[in-house]
């Protein structure tokens, strides 16, 4: 049987989801304002 790779590409446009949680909302901009305030890169959790 041969093999098969498959490869996708996600491509997303930045905003919010609608069926986003509020929780995850507020902590996605609590994260972004400590980072822009600290002047550092994303994280892996932004």
């Amino acid at each position: 049987m041969a093999m098969h790779k498959q490869e996708i590409i996600l491509v997303g446009h930045g905003g919010i989801p609608k069926g986003c949680p509020q929780e995850l909302v507020t902590k996605l901009k609590q994260l972004e304002a400590q980072r822009r305030t600290a002047q550092e890169p994303s994280s892996s959790e932004t």
